[in-house]
């Protein structure tokens, strides 16, 4: 997920992931303590999680991300619906542009296994004009749509990005530190 991390987190991120990461650990309850491990069904507990605490998802952007998950094919949506940007994106001040990105990774825990693809979208201009629904494809699929039939769990990441247009150039705001980023969803294929 270094694509998501990278575009907007704060400082304590690795300290909130591993406390998040002990609450999953904990829930083992199959294997005696101090060889407890992540058990699939247990990684929902990360749905929701925030990247950035100085820009919670939900008190940047006022819609809620629909994601769609195929097992059997590998494809991920992220669509983010039609809105007004004047009125469901909190841009901080000098922005005059957002884009959304987002990711999707197949973890397997057991054999320390991932694949990660991410997707971003063009970039929005901030105003009152209606903004047709985004779709961000993070499908973990070779493309063919073969039977992948994937099992481990698939973290789909949402985020927001804001930019400053000077002379036709987009330059990001602050090191990124108004982009929000959460876990949208976790399908535990449990």
């Amino acid at each position: 997920m270094r694509i998501v991390i990278s575009q907007g987190s704060d400082k304590y991120l690795t300290a909130r992931v591993t406390q998040k990461m002990s609450e999953v650990i904990k829930k083992d309850g199959v294997n005696a303590r101090g060889k407890r491990g992540v058990l699939d069904d247990e990684t929902g507990l990360f749905e929701g999680f925030d990247f950035n605490q100085n820009a919670i998802f939900g008190s940047v952007v006022y819609l809620k991300p629909e994601v769609s998950v195929n097992r059997q094919t590998g494809e991920v949506l992220a669509k983010m619906p039609a809105h007004n940007s004047r009125i469901v994106i909190a841009a901080p001040r000098g922005a005059t542009h957002y884009r959304f990105f987002g990711c999707a990774s197949n973890i397997n825990f057991e054999l320390s296994e991932f694949t990660t693809l991410d997707d971003e979208s063009d970039f929005i201009e901030v105003g009152n004009a209606a903004v047709p629904e985004t779709v961000l494809d993070v499908s973990l699929s070779d493309g063919q749509n073969q039977n992948l039939n994937l099992t481990s769990p698939i973290f789909v990441t949402v985020g927001v990005s804001f930019f400053q247009d000077v002379n036709g150039e987009k330059y990001p705001l602050k090191n990124g530190s108004y982009n929000a980023v959460k876990i949208a969803k976790v399908d535990t294929g449990v």
